[in-house]
Formats: structure tokens, C-alpha cells, sequence
């Protein structure tokens, strides 16, 4: 009795890991479904949009000006991996911002920083 008690838990157990693998591979596929839909949405409406841009501008897409690796930054068009992160974009504008509060210090003979 003893031993189909045990061989019973065994069982149980070996059931459980099945279920649990095959809702682990059910879930990895419905997230998988879930990123296509996003990404085909996500290129339905950028599509929409460029082709509602070409239309009400006057726009020729086809004469290979448009370029998705480009992007504009500080009034240029550049290449997209060119631009800096936001956080080092920040930086460097802080450090240009000290400079700029140094200079007004120093040119009006006043301390900002004392009061």
C-alpha cells in the first residue's frame, strides 16, 4: 500500500511539471503573438502616417531623400547611433549651463551663488 501511495506522488508529481512546462510554452507562445501584433501595428501606422505626410506635403518618397537611419538633432540631419543618450545629453548641457553661469558671474562682478 505504502509503495502505491508513493508511486501516486510520483506520478502527481511528474503530471504537475508537465502542466506547468506546457503553460510555461503557452504563455511564451501568446507573448511571442503579442510582439508581432505590436511590431505589425507599431509599422500600420507609421506607414499610414509617412504616406499622410507625402500627401498633404507634397512629399515624393520615392526619390530616396528619406532615410529611417537619420534622425534631426540640434537642427541637422544625422545619423541616428550619432546622437547621445538623453542622460549624456543632459550632462553635457549642465556642464555648458555651469560655464555659461561662471562667465555671467565673473563679467557682472556679482556672486549668484552668495546671494
Amino acid at each position: 500500500m505504502r509503495e502505491k501511495i508513493v508511486d501516486l506522488e510520483r506520478r502527481n508529481s511528474a503530471l504537475e511539471m508537465d502542466m506547468s512546462a506546457e503553460r510555461s510554452r503557452r504563455a511564451n507562445m501568446e507573448l511571442i503573438e503579442l510582439q508581432d501584433y505590436v511590431i505589425e501595428q507599431h509599422d500600420f501606422g507609421f506607414s499610414t502616417a509617412l504616406k499622410q505626410a507625402a500627401f498633404f506635403y507634397d512629399i515624393p518618397l520615392h526619390e530616396g531623400k528619406m532615410d529611417p537611419r537619420k534622425a534631426f538633432y540640434k537642427g541637422k540631419l544625422v545619423p541616428i547611433k550619432g546622437i547621445p543618450d538623453e542622460e549624456e545629453e543632459e550632462e553635457v548641457v549642465d556642464v555648458e549651463m555651469l560655464a555659461a553661469n561662471e562667465e555671467r558671474v565673473v563679467t557682472s562682478g556679482v556672486d549668484i551663488l552668495s546671494g
